[in-house]
């Protein structure tokens, strides 16, 4: 594998988690715009900002990384952000708060396909005496992620108003999940999954 084409696999990638962090953030982010015009309480806030996508986001973590050992990863990585990607434009569509409550389950579910799915298809793209920096660049996305979500309310939510952001992010994100199309599987990959088809 071209030293090129492995950055080039973990500069998509980081930058899918840029994204991941700046939706599952935008709900906190745009709290002070959301919470009065839907009038939710401090309880439903909580279910949303917390509750609502945590529980989903940690259990099935565990169970898309187990799929990811199965399935061609780059397309299992393009459903699961182009899940949470629409689930993010419908959040802009919420009137109440159930409108955001079931949204946020799934973009919980989608989210949680990117960093198991990601981790074990870097591994087989770069050496692993080097996978700590992988892994410690993959996660900048955290902090870059979470500060462009504040940003993002900052500057663009009075002018474009909370819903037309959420509108912009999936569209971004549905954009993205098209290209994470054109990667393909590893052939250690392939070779693995024929290996167990004839077992």
């Amino acid at each position: 594998m071209s030293s090129v084409k492995s950055f080039s696999v973990l500069g998509f990638l980081t930058v899918l988690n840029i994204l991941n962090f700046i939706d599952r953030q935008l709900l906190t982010s745009f709290s002070n715009f959301i919470v009065p015009e839907l009038g939710l309480t401090n309880t439903q806030y909580g279910i949303l900002s917390g509750l609502a996508f945590i529980v989903f986001y940690s259990v099935m973590g565990v169970i898309m990384g187990a799929i990811a050992d199965r399935v061609n990863r780059p397309k299992f990585m393009a459903f699961g952000v182009a899940l949470w990607s629409l689930l993010t434009a419908a959040s802009g569509l919420a009137k109440n708060f159930w409108m955001l409550f079931f949204p946020r389950i799934f973009i919980g579910i989608g989210e949680s396909i990117l960093t198991p799915t990601s981790l074990s298809y870097l591994s087989e793209h770069f050496n692993k005496r080097n996978m700590g920096f992988v892994a410690g660049f993959y996660y900048l996305a955290v902090p870059v992620g979470v500060t462009l979500s504040f940003y993002i309310a900052g500057f663009l939510g009075p002018l474009w108003g909370w819903r037309n952001c959420f509108y912009a992010l999936g569209l971004l994100g549905l954009i993205l999940a098209l290209l994470m199309l054109l990667f393909k599987e590893t052939p250690e990959k392939r070779a693995s999954n024929q290996d167990h088809a004839y077992r």
